[in-house]
């Protein structure tokens, strides 16, 4: 709840609390998701990338002790998005080459906007500005009729980013609004 709410220092103190009884209870599951929940945390709220993805990596583990691969594939998505936050694109193109590899496995409407939009950024960061553009506005096309706001936001964002770096200052703010 108080991750819902945007409170993340109460979230954290929760969330580790329950990691102590989840890993006294041996739970993989419990503790792959509250893992994944503090490195969202920790990419997301705090911006402090290295301690997220130590999470994440914690939550991968788990994931894959279990196969649980919905969970797996979901994680592999984090990682990317705080690897290309950060500009560690090298880092994070495995675990994009995966998640679109295996998007038509685990397709959910709601992983297509973030899907999109870490193509468009990845596109971006190579110059390859046609895909780029195509995949940010169907990031933005699918976060509407989705109705996919939190990911739509970040859409908007990184889409406004590239423009920007393209030089098309006004509709980059424009998108940014």
């Amino acid at each position: 709840n108080f991750d819902d709410l945007s409170e993340p220092e109460k979230a954290l103190f929760y969330y580790k609390k329950s990691l102590i009884y989840a890993e006294k209870s041996e739970n993989p599951e419990l503790q792959n998701w509250i893992y994944n929940n503090l490195g969202n945390i920790y990419c997301f709220d705090k911006k402090q990338y290295k301690k997220g993805l130590y999470y994440y990596i914690k939550s991968l583990y788990f994931s894959e002790a279990t196969k649980d691969t919905p969970q797996i594939y979901l994680t592999k998505l984090n990682i990317t998005w705080a690897y290309f936050d950060i500009g560690s694109f090298k880092e994070g193109l495995p675990y994009l080459k995966y998640i679109n590899k295996n998007f038509k496995e685990y397709n959910d409407n709601s992983i297509s906007v973030a899907l999109q939009m870490l193509n468009g950024m990845y596109n971006s960061h190579i110059n390859d500005n046609e895909k780029a553009e195509y995949n940010f506005k169907k990031a933005i096309e699918n976060g509407i009729k989705y109705d996919q706001k939190s990911d739509l936001s970040y859409a908007y964002q990184e889409y406004s980013k590239f423009l920007s770096k393209s030089g098309d200052f006004k509709k980059a703010y424009e998108n940014l609004k």
